[in-house]
């Protein structure tokens, strides 16, 4: 019974890694409008995936009423687009934020999973320190294991355009 429980937390950790936002003109119905993606990443490095399927590396990404335009990365020139083209935007991943949540998903499955073996082992009496200790031995191997993990598989934010067109 164990083993499926610490299965599926390993599953629901490594699927949780990635967010998604809806982006509207206004807002309504999504989660951002143009004006909060704007701001949002006003400079980061972003993959700019097309309607029909390529996908463009940019910086500089800016929606000025139904026009987005941003600066691509391997040439260095001005892009410009309608915003009724593009499908989706994505950030590249944060390794750092991955180490860290993967660190303490691994502390916690980790301890949890040394504290349950390291209670089958010897009497009653002396369950406690078996306890204890598997905690604090899988509770690091754990931490080691998920920052690594967690830096491998990194966060990363994908914005979704909605292709509803604004009520006027």
């Amino acid at each position: 019974m164990k083993l499926p429980i610490c299965m599926f937390a390993l599953a629901w950790a490594l699927v949780s890694c990635s967010s998604s936002t809806l982006v509207t003109p206004t807002g309504q119905g999504g989660d951002f409008s143009f004006e909060d993606l704007n701001k949002k990443i006003p400079d980061n490095e972003i993959t700019i995936s097309l309607d029909d399927g390529s996908e463009v590396i940019g910086r500089g990404f800016h929606i000025q009423n139904d026009s987005a335009s941003w600066t691509r990365v391997d040439s260095g020139s001005l892009f410009k687009s309608p915003v009724s083209r593009i499908h989706m935007l994505s950030t590249s991943p944060n390794r750092f934020v991955g180490a860290l949540m993967g660190f303490g998903g691994g502390l916690v499955l980790g301890g949890l999973a040394g504290m349950a073996v390291g209670s089958g082992f010897r009497s009653t009496a002396e369950q406690g320190t078996w306890s204890g200790l598997g905690a604090a031995v899988g509770g690091g191997f754990g931490a080691l294991v998920g920052t690594t993990i967690g830096a491998v598989v990194a966060p990363s934010k994908e914005y979704h355009f909605s292709k509803t067109s604004p009520e006027r």
